[in-house]
């Protein structure tokens, strides 16, 4: 996915309320790679998805035939948002909330996620996943990732967490690091 050139989160929402129609045309299989590559779930998960866009990530994992008990997705984009609401309206498990993620629409210390997710969110010049994640607990998390994507230079993960791989030209795989014995 080609990172849009350095926006402020007004200019950003803009943006993908614009092709939120469009999403899944547009940048839809370059995010099921990514997914592919760096989603481990479980049988049962639930699931925070911060940066949801339309719900691509809720697809994947339904194609998995992974039992979502919630998924909650958070998104500047009202239209990405009522996009995905329209897809998957269930009620009670799908959550779309719009706000943004680098102050999170929930409380501190959370601890009820499995799986906590961003991709195509964080870039070197925008957001800040250090401070998401001091709010989240994450001790009962069983998987979670974070991308961060930079141009002209390395990109690099948020403390706490360790690169894992390269998933785009310029975007690297964070994850939080589990003990293989545990």
């Amino acid at each position: 996915m080609v990172q849009p050139p350095a926006m402020d989160k007004y200019e950003i929402l803009v943006y993908y309320d614009t092709i939120a129609p469009s999403y899944g045309e547009l940048y839809g299989a370059e995010q099921l790679s990514k997914y592919s590559a760096s989603v481990r779930l479980s049988g049962r998960s639930r699931i925070l998805d911060l940066g949801c866009g339309v719900g691509l990530l809720y697809e994947y994992a339904l194609g998995l035939g992974v039992e979502v008990e919630l998924y909650v997705g958070i998104d500047l984009s009202s239209e990405s948002l009522k996009e995905l609401r329209a897809r998957y309206s269930r009620t009670g498990l799908v959550e779309a909330m719009a706000g943004d993620v680098d102050r999170l629409p929930i409380r501190d210390g959370t601890g009820f996620f499995t799986n906590v997710y961003s991709f195509t969110v964080y870039t070197c010049g925008y957001g800040n996943p250090e401070a998401v994640l001091r709010v989240l607990d994450l001790s009962t998390a069983e998987d979670v990732a974070i991308s961060v994507m930079c141009s002209g230079r390395e990109p690099e993960c948020p403390d706490g967490l360790a690169a894992v791989r390269w998933i785009g030209r310029a975007e690297v795989l964070c994850k939080l690091p589990r003990d293989p014995q545990a």
